[in-house]
């Protein structure tokens, strides 16, 4: 498959300088080789057919993700469609449907 995502960084770009919001890139080729590409290989190999999908959401964008970023951050946003609430003084995110 391709991935456009030096396309997705313009967009990116201009989306945040529109409306004036830092933007701040975090690489994770290295991390996201290391524990998605290299086990979906393993797994083929094996004969069997992993869900890298899952193992990126888990590792990458829900795991090692948060474990990098600033905890001075208030808000992510991950460009994805989401419901965020607040409960106990917390921000809560909470399974949206796609509109």
């Amino acid at each position: 498959g391709d991935c456009p995502w030096e396309e997705d960084l313009q967009y990116v770009r201009a989306v945040c300088e529109q409306l004036d919001v830092p933007l701040e890139v975090l690489p994770l080729q290295t991390e996201y080789w290391d524990l998605v590409i290299s086990y979906t290989i393993d797994e083929i190999r094996e004969g069997r057919t992993p869900n890298p999908d899952m193992f990126c959401n888990s590792l990458i964008k829900f795991g090692q993700f948060y474990q990098k970023i600033d905890p001075g951050f208030e808000k992510v946003a991950s460009g994805h469609y989401a419901k965020v609430s607040q409960k106990n003084g917390q921000f809560v995110l909470e399974r949206s449907p796609d509109p």
